[in-house]
């Protein structure tokens, strides 16, 4: 996201409405909480709680880092936590990210509920490059330079792109001033042994982006940190 001022007051409350809308997706309805706090019912405890871990220095609200936590395990007595999402912003920009530890345990992972995460992320805030997929792609697999971001399993690029024009991809389409990228419908992972293992998804996966690559359409970590890619 392009860098802008943001008080600490703010960025709680945007990214409580992001979490709003989240929850209205059938994969992630079990509910939020964080350091012990059920966010809605204990929201302003759980803010001043965050207000008293800032740094000192950070007070002015030039810096704030929010994380949250579903509570499925009180609500399904199980141990694994299944998503949680963090929001950190300071006066250089500000990154969303998220990780899905677990598919949901009633629904599965279905990827229209992923592209719909994307749909209100991006509606959110414009970003400047959306990647989602595993992490152990990212780390091991990965296909360009270090320094490029990829998209993994499904992504957005503040671009326009014909279909045509990333033919290895299953779906391309515009998405709020931008285009959706998803290298296949059907979810995969990347570490043998798991249960949706696929090297014939990661192979896919990698000749998306090298594709997107060729197109002009992914950054370099310094383009990011820059502030202004995919904006006019």
């Amino acid at each position: 996201m392009p860098a802008q001022k943001v008080t600490f007051d703010k960025g709680v409350d945007d990214f409580f409405q992001l979490l709003h809308r989240i929850e209205n997706i059938p994969a992630f309805d079990l509910g939020w909480s964080m350091a012990g706090f059920s966010l809605w019912n204990q929201s302003q405890e759980y803010v001043e709680y965050l207000r008293g871990s800032l740094p000192e220095q950070d007070n002015d609200g030039s810096y704030f880092s929010v994380g949250i936590n579903d509570d499925a395990k009180s609500r399904l007595g199980v141990e694994k936590v299944f998503y949680n999402f963090r929001y950190y912003s300071d006066n250089l920009g500000a990154q969303l990210t998220g990780e899905i530890r677990a598919p949901h345990p009633s629904r599965g992972a279905q990827v229209q509920n992923y592209i719909e995460l994307l749909d209100i992320v991006t509606q959110w805030k414009r970003p400047m490059h959306v990647r989602f997929g595993p992490r152990l792609y990212n780390m091991e697999h990965h296909p360009l330079d270090r320094a490029r971001l990829g998209i993994g399993w499904l992504g957005w690029v503040p671009f326009n792109l014909d279909p045509l024009s990333v033919p290895e991809a299953e779906i391309v389409r515009p998405m709020n001033g931008g285009s959706l990228v998803v290298t296949q419908t059907e979810l995969w992972q990347a570490g043998e042994g798991q249960p949706h293992y696929s090297n014939a998804a990661i192979e896919r996966a990698q000749e998306v982006e090298i594709r997107l690559n060729l197109l002009g359409v992914l950054p370099t970590g310094v383009e990011i940190a820059r502030g202004d890619w995919g904006h006019l």
